[in-house]
């Protein structure tokens, strides 16, 4: 009996460290597993804590971008409006600029016409005048040339085309002296120390100042000078020429 309740003993004994054991042993892997849990907490958390930083600051920055958006769209707005005033504001001037302009162009280009038309207008006048004076002139080359022809050189017709016109040159001539007064002419006789009278000179000056045109028509119409206006003025022109070289006058000249 002795041995049985020792065998037993020691059966028991050896349960109860197995049991120890095995206590210990769920202990053990219980610890290892609740620091591993403990372990996957802290770990979650630290990665919650990380993700939920990194959201807020994503949260924080499409927050920051979208109020600088907006900021853009409101100063572009802003500027929208602003531009739609100004434009407002200086339609009238620009279209009044731009009428002015206009006016001006077309105002310069009817100006242009104009010249133009009145150059091209001068143009032909002063074209067809010349065109007018040429065939006037031609004719009248061929006119005159057939008149030295038929009066037998240029001499000839020379006196003949001043014929024509000797009225025309008498009546000249006599308004050369028609504003002398003769009745009314005083001559303050004195006497001359030439030899000649006052009377005389006055009368040989107006004797001189006759023969240049009474000697064309006298070549052309045949007019012969009075003889005593000749003898006056041939006489009075060898006095003044012997005068001016001292040599005495020719003989049959007559004095005055």
């Amino acid at each position: 009996e002795a041995s049985v309740k020792d065998a037993e003993r020691a059966m028991r004994v050896k349960v109860a460290e197995a049991d120890a054991t095995a206590i210990d042993g769920e202990n053990q892997a219980s610890a290892r597993i609740a620091a591993s849990q403990a372990e996957l907490a802290t770990k979650r958390a630290e990665a919650y804590e990380k993700g939920e930083g990194r959201k807020k600051q994503a949260e924080a920055m499409v927050m920051e971008m979208q109020n600088r958006a907006l900021a853009k769209a409101a100063l572009a707005e802003l500027e929208k409006v602003e531009a739609e005033q100004r434009a407002k504001l200086e339609a009238p001037a620009r279209a009044q600029k731009a009428k002015v302009l206009v006016d001006a162009e077309a105002s310069a280009e009817r100006r242009r016409i104009e010249a133009q038309a009145e150059a091209d207008a001068i143009f032909l006048k002063l074209e067809a005048e010349a065109k007018g004076n040429y065939e006037i002139l031609a004719r009248k080359g061929e006119g005159l040339k057939a008149i030295v022809e038929a009066c037998g050189g240029s001499k000839e017709a020379f006196q003949m085309m001043l014929l024509e016109h000797l009225d025309n040159l008498a009546e000249a001539s006599a308004k050369a002296i028609s504003g002398i007064k003769f009745d009314k002419v005083v001559v303050w006789e004195n006497g001359g120390g030439n030899g000649k009278s006052n009377t005389a000179d006055f009368i040989s000056g107006v004797a001189r100042s006759l023969p240049p045109m009474l000697q064309v028509m006298k070549d052309i119409g045949g007019v012969e000078l009075p003889e005593a206006l000749v003898k006056l003025n041939t006489a009075d022109s060898e006095k003044e020429a012997h005068a001016s070289n001292g040599a005495p006058p020719k003989e049959g000249a007559k004095t005055s």
